[in-house]
């Protein structure tokens, strides 16, 4: 092997290892009360009410949902869009059985030239009518 070629192949290696981000991805919630609530199906909608939207039915605050990512990021500069918390909190807002989240809020950051975003919601039910 020549020394081009030796130096062609490290070079590969150190875009491979720089490109391959380790951006970490975190959900949790926190219920409120003792009561818990089956998971909605997979292709439920969960609604999304962001801070001073309600939904006009009535309904039961059953939890906190939030979630947090961190870009995958190596030489190339990546984005958290808010879209992917919104997304994340809907997925463990359905999880939980809610029917909707509310007060969205979305806080973004700049961590070690890594784009950074966290959210959280209030986790909600509709109460039956009638």
């Amino acid at each position: 092997m020549t020394l081009k070629n030796i130096f062609v192949l490290f070079a590969i290696m150190f875009m491979v290892l720089m490109t391959a981000g380790c951006g970490a991805t975190v959900r949790n919630f926190v219920r409120s009360g003792t009561e818990t609530y089956q998971p909605k199906p997979e292709d439920y909608d969960v609604l999304v009410f962001f801070e001073g939207d309600r939904p006009t039915e009535e309904f039961e605050v059953i939890g906190m949902v939030y979630a947090e990512k961190e870009a995958n990021t190596g030489i190339r500069w990546d984005v958290v869009k808010p879209e992917e918390i919104i997304r994340l909190l809907k997925e463990e807002a359905r999880m939980r059985g809610a029917d909707a989240i509310i007060d969205v809020k979305i806080i973004s950051a700049e961590f070690r030239k890594r784009d950074w975003k966290r959210g959280e919601a209030k986790a909600i039910i509709f109460k039956e009518q009638g």
